[in-house]
């Protein structure tokens, strides 16, 4: 994880276990689940086509058989660093606000395939055009100025991994959302619905 994302964190106790987890991300068996609240509306990655070329239209899928066959997800398929990078998203809720891109705030579920360095920060904000509240490395002009001091709302809260020593036997751990996530989405929806957005 990076310093400023919140949440699980999976550590070894011995060689064994690193050797079997070490495998199981290179083949890419463990499923991670992250909660992100991105700066502006998701709902649509039309704003995205004109900066792609038609092959690069095909890396940004409406993924119906992605993740458990579910219509709602959106993968992003494209290169970070010159390596493939895969990540998969879908919008939990969305809420008003008067400091975000968009007058939205956007509580989204991704789903990283690959696990290139910052991906989910970078796909989200440079692809997307919807950087994660508070990151202050990707954001650049697109972070409002309000949410600056407030943290990366960024937080891995899921994994599915093999167990290491039963591989019949699949261990899967949640994390409850952080309340600052849930307070933020709620806090400026109240301040946007007072001021009649």
């Amino acid at each position: 994880l990076d310093a400023a994302t919140s949440g699980l964190l999976i550590v070894c106790k011995t060689k064994m276990a690193l050797d079997s987890l070490s495998r199981q991300f290179r083949e890419r068996k463990i499923q991670k689940i992250y909660t992100a609240i991105v700066n502006g509306n998701i709902s649509s990655l039309k704003h995205m086509n004109h900066r792609f070329n038609s092959e690069d239209r095909r890396k940004i899928t409406y993924a119906a058989d992605d993740i458990n066959h579910d219509n709602d997800w959106t993968t992003i398929n494209y290169p970070l660093g010159q390596k493939y990078s895969e990540t998969s998203f879908k919008i939990i809720r969305h809420s008003a606000s008067l400091n975000a891109k968009d007058s939205i705030l956007s509580l989204v579920e991704l789903r990283p395939r690959t696990g290139r360095y910052h991906q989910l920060r970078r796909h989200m904000a440079w692809i997307c055009r919807r950087p994660i509240v508070g990151d202050p490395l990707y954001a650049g002009l697109l972070q409002a100025h309000h949410f600056r001091k407030r943290g990366l709302f960024l937080c891995s809260n899921g994994v599915s991994l093999e167990h290491p020593f039963e591989t019949s036997r699949i261990v899967e751990v949640t994390l409850p959302l952080p309340k600052r996530f849930e307070k933020l989405m709620d806090s400026e929806e109240s301040w946007a619905e007072r001021n009649n957005l």
